[in-house]
């Protein structure tokens, strides 16, 4: 028997995957460990088609109505292809409510070659992708009102920014000049690894259309918490907070700030290297498409009061933790119900912070502000510049 943290009792994890990102999730019995994240999470993603025919990356907290598509998954075997069902109902009120309009996305398309190549950019971190065609973007198009293409992945990968990089600690840059120069960029890489965008390497961590890691891992009584603050007959949906693995057992609310790794069957290891900063997606209604009423759409709101407690993010309320597995656990499979313990505890909460080199967005309701530069946002990160309003970082 592994031994951790939790010595009593036992936890058990459970599994959800994001087929299509930013659309509801799909739970699952089981999963093959990559690097990358769950097989098969967030591969394909969606992107609106401006007025000028450029493409607007999809977020579900902008976009709020991307919540009425359900996904549901069909894994490949010997004689069934994989493939993703969508169904999307019009929002609650709507004379079509009653009618399910259903389309299948091949889990692993295989004609990459007749696609479209694109770029896809999400908070700095490109990629290449494929345009999945006409058949799809008309499906699209046609539930939201405006256009739309579907882009899927394929084999590329977007760069892991920031220092939510288990290989960040250790590339930290020496400070020079004087204080008065570099005082306030001193002080952030005394307290944080190095957040550059530096030559890659093998080891270097790579993600699909994930916002920034490979991995969100929850507890349930982290989740029981937030319901807790929401009347009996609303309780919180756990795919709002788009976990991929949620643990379930003898933990406190909100101890997963201090998980540094969680060990799965004795030897699948999850680092768990920064927190998730919530925004407004939390508080839509899954039913309308929109941002919620009443105590359900106020759940942003109700995590301010308590929740604001990494320094990085101090004005953004946090609710899980970001991770990466070890090089070792590459290709195992993980199973509902498989016992876990969380095997390495932090002293203290991780501080995020990102320099980022290009211009940078932050969520002001429907509006968007631009930073300028690296100066900027490093600004940010040690004096909070950017106050009570959440970022999106996908």
């Amino acid at each position: 028997m592994q031994h951790g943290i939790i010595l009593e009792d036992h936890i058990y994890i459970s599994l959800y995957i994001y087929p299509i990102k930013s659309l509801r999730g799909t739970p699952i019995s089981h999963a093959r460990i990559t690097r990358h994240g769950l097989s098969y999470d967030r591969h394909f993603m969606l992107l609106k088609v401006e007025p000028d025919k450029s493409l607007r990356n999809m977020h579900v907290s902008v976009f709020n109505e991307m919540s009425l598509f359900r996904t549901d998954v069909i894994f490949p075997s010997e004689s069934v292809e994989g493939k993703i069902l969508v169904r999307y109902q019009a929002p609650v009120g709507h004379p079509d409510r009653d009618v399910v309009r259903e389309l299948e996305v091949p889990l692993e398309p295989t004609d990459l070659e007749t696609l479209r190549g694109i770029d896809v950019d999400m908070n700095s971190s490109a990629s290449k992708a494929y345009d999945m065609g006409k058949k799809y973007s008309d499906w699209f198009t046609e539930c939201f009102g405006f256009e739309v293409i579907l882009a899927y992945l394929g084999g590329n990968r977007r760069p892991v920014l920031g220092n939510i990089s288990p290989n960040a600690v250790g590339k930290q840059p020496r400070a020079s000049g004087s204080d008065s120069a570099t005082g306030w960029l001193s002080s952030i890489t005394k307290a944080v690894p190095y957040l550059g965008n530096g030559a890659s390497s093998e080891d270097d961590e790579r993600i699909t259309f994930a916002d920034v890691a490979a991995y969100l891992v929850i507890s349930e009584a982290s989740l029981q918490n937030v319901s807790s603050r929401l009347p009996e007959n609303e309780p919180m949906d756990i795919t709002k907070f788009r976990p991929n693995i949620v643990l379930s057992g003898p933990v406190e609310a909100f101890d997963e700030d201090f998980w540094g790794e969680v060990t799965v069957k004795d030897s699948i290891k999850f680092n768990l290297t920064s927190n998730c900063a919530r925004c407004l997606s939390i508080n839509i209604d899954y039913d309308t498409g929109t941002q919620g009423s009443g105590e359900s759409g106020s759940v942003l709101k109700k995590l301010m009061k308590d929740r604001r407690v990494d320094q990085g993010m101090k004005y953004n309320p946090v609710f899980g933790r970001y991770g990466f597995i070890d090089k070792g656990s590459e290709g195992a499979i993980v199973t509902v119900g498989d016992e876990a313990v969380v095997s390495k505890r932090n002293e203290e909460r991780t501080k995020f912070c990102r320099l980022n080199p290009r211009p940078f967005f932050v969520s002001l309701g429907e509006n968007m502000v631009k930073t300028d530069s690296i100066i900027q946002i490093g600004r940010n990160c040690q004096a909070d510049l950017v106050r009570g309003f959440p970022v999106i970082f996908g």
